[in-house]
């Protein structure tokens, strides 16, 4: 049976809750992020990332806040072969037990510079 990705993605975040205790928000963030932008590739096995960093608004009053883990991602093609590094944008809320992943999204290389996923996340959401 083959898993969708809306479950792949539920089974991550309930993982990276479970995980909360086991080190900071951002590590637990960045986890969760870099394993579900794995699953956007063709082989999520092959997943390498380069630095990836956290951008995260302050705290409502509620103790929510919204991040976007950013970085890059490198991973293989139909022909073994990695492809370059990606941009990345992953957002989200978390706070309390709160992780929730509401935006995942891919630089496009093949798009004509500046790319519609530099002006409308990345610049958004990765830029401080």
């Amino acid at each position: 049976m083959k898993i969708n990705s809306m479950q792949s993605a539920i089974s991550a975040v309930v993982a990276a809750v479970a995980l909360t205790g086991c080190g900071s928000a951002d590590e637990n963030f960045i986890w969760t992020a870099e394993k579900n932008i794995a699953r956007k590739l063709k082989d999520p096995d092959s997943a390498k990332f380069g630095k990836t960093f956290i951008v995260r608004k302050p705290a409502d009053s509620s103790g929510i806040s919204e991040v976007a883990a950013c970085g890059t991602i490198d991973g293989k093609n139909s022909f073994g072969a990695y492809t370059g590094g990606t941009r990345f944008v992953v957002r989200g809320l978390q706070g309390n037990d709160l992780l929730d992943i509401s935006i995942m999204e891919l630089d496009d290389p093949t798009e004509s510079k500046p790319t519609t996923f530099e002006k409308v996340y990345w610049n958004a959401y990765c830029l401080k």
